[in-house]
């Protein structure tokens, strides 16, 4: 049986996020590219068409990797950003603020959070050394620019082992709740199978019961007219109009049972039109008047109403087969869920000493599968009433 295909997997969460780091990266390099543009040092437009190429590069490349979530693309875009970075700061020292950008970046692209810590710790080591050859001066203050590297890169390692934590957890609940659906839709079709087999064996039981008995009872019945016929007319006579009054009834409990089978079409129409077809069609064929009732505002739930409209059919066979009623009552009732009853002023009988039958244990078993209950007051000479609640 077939459930569907497959929802497809949601997108990363650097990739559904990927507007914010495009923001990101516009603001940083747009304002380095101020400040540049505004710069009176000697080596100011050196690093303009450093930073112009930095954004060419990242259109060209990385910004069509953060939305693709693919890692080849992403090794490419920082394979060549970061030596222009470097580029960049050893032009202007004052533009190592780029490693915001940068730093997020690395996150973004390099999947495994391990390659990813590497690959900033490579990168401040690789800052370091550019701003100590850049400006011999700095050694004299080695210690401080250590330190002020330093914190950056603690605070970017935590950050981002931080964030890949959560993401690597969110992804394992993914997994989780994808497993959890597998199982759910593999329970839905064996629970669906285990229905269809329960149907088959109740069908099989009332065609046992009711079919199959009554044919034999014809079969016997023809073979004992065909012995008598020409040694007692009269007794032949008798056995024929048996035979012919068996067939009967046991048309009529094939018209019952396929009366309990075929749903009145719910397709167009509300389960209150859909009772009142099939009581019209239950006072046709049997000639008992069948009133429903409709109290509340229908709601539409196709599983609800299928589960109901089975209900009310396999009563009014029961009525048909067992009460001897002169009249049945239904009443559909909507409040926080919506109930069923349906009652007769039939013969009656006791609930507990009800056995063989497969009627209504079926119709409790389908209604315990939809979350309600199923309940039967009924009393020799008292008529019965069938009560069906689900939520």
């Amino acid at each position: 049986m077939s459930t569907g295909s497959p929802p497809a997997a949601e997108p990363h969460f650097w990739v559904r996020s990927a507007a914010i780091w495009h923001v990101v990266f516009v603001l940083t390099l747009g304002g380095a590219i101020i400040r540049e543009a505004l710069s009176r040092d000697r080596l100011h437009w050196a690093a303009l068409a450093v930073l112009v190429a930095i954004v060419c590069w990242y259109g060209a490349t990385g910004a069509r990797a953060a939305h693709r979530e693919r890692c080849v693309q992403g090794a490419i875009y920082l394979a060549g950003g970061a030596p222009l970075l470097l580029a960049a700061i050893a032009l202007d020292g004052n533009l190592t603020f780029l490693l915001f950008a940068a730093i997020s970046h690395i996150f973004v692209f390099v999947q495994r959070a391990l390659w990813a810590c590497v690959s900033v710790v490579g990168l401040h080591v690789a800052i370091f050394t550019v701003l100590l050859a850049r400006d011999p001066g700095l050694r004299h203050d080695f210690g401080g620019l250590a330190f002020a590297l330093g914190i950056s890169l603690g605070f970017s390692l935590l950050f981002g082992i931080w964030i890949s934590g959560i993401i690597a957890q969110s992804a394992q609940r993914a997994g989780l709740i994808d497993e959890l659906e597998r199982t759910r839709a593999a329970l839905a079709a064996e629970r669906h199978d285990a229905g269809v087999l329960a149907e088959r064996t109740r069908l099989a039981a009332e065609i046992h019961d009711t079919l199959a008995q009554g044919f034999t009872s014809i079969l016997m019945l023809a073979r004992a007219a065909g012995t008598t016929v020409g040694r007692d007319p009269v007794a032949a006579a008798e056995q024929l109009r048996l035979i012919e009054r068996t067939a009967t009834e046991n048309l009529s409990e094939a018209r019952s049972l396929v009366a309990a089978l075929a749903p009145a079409a719910l397709d167009g129409a509300s389960l209150p039109e859909a009772l009142r077809r099939l009581a019209a069609r239950h006072t046709e064929e049997t000639g008992v008047p069948v009133e429903v009732t409709v109290d509340g505002d229908p709601a539409v739930c196709p599983d609800t109403d299928v589960v109901l409209l089975r209900a009310a059919q396999e009563a009014l066979a029961n009525v048909r087969k067992h009460a001897g009623a002169a009249a049945v009552r239904v009443r559909l009732a909507y409040s926080d869920g919506v109930a069923l009853t349906v009652t007769d002023d039939g013969r009656g009988f006791d609930p507990a000493a009800a056995g063989g039958g497969f009627g209504l244990p079926g119709l409790r078993r389908r209604a315990q599968d939809s979350g309600g209950n199923v309940t039967v007051d009924s009393a020799p000479g008292a008529g019965t009433t069938i009560r069906v609640v689900l939520p």
